[in-house]
């Protein structure tokens, strides 16, 4: 099995989605999230966790906004990428518009 991260790509910054979520809401998220987690079991291998705000440096510029934002991360385990594609009908990130999941293999070292 090889594992993926996958990376939560967002319109707006976590912190301000939560600013406009009232707890019913929350709790429907989060009972989607834990409805998906139960659905894939033992492929889950870190939940991951959502990410604030953060920026892009390089070696010589400041600090930009990162845009778009990367509201979030999980890391999967599956046979291929196609397998990774499956897990992803039906994905609780897709009840918001305007976001989408890059998928990257994590490469073994």
């Amino acid at each position: 099995m090889t594992k993926y991260m996958l990376l939560y790509v967002v319109p707006q910054a976590a912190e301000d989605r939560v600013q406009d979520m009232n707890p019913e809401m929350g709790k429907q998220v989060m009972d989607a999230w834990m409805a998906w987690f139960g659905k894939h079991g033992a492929a889950i291998v870190d939940g991951g966790a959502p990410l604030g705000s953060g920026a892009n440096f390089t070696q010589t510029a400041s600090a930009k906004p990162q845009t778009p934002y990367v509201g979030g991360y999980s890391i999967v385990q599956a046979a291929d990428i196609h397998q990774v594609k499956a897990m992803l009908d039906g994905h609780p990130h897709f009840m918001t518009p305007g976001c989408s999941i890059d998928v990257l293999e994590v490469l073994p070292m």
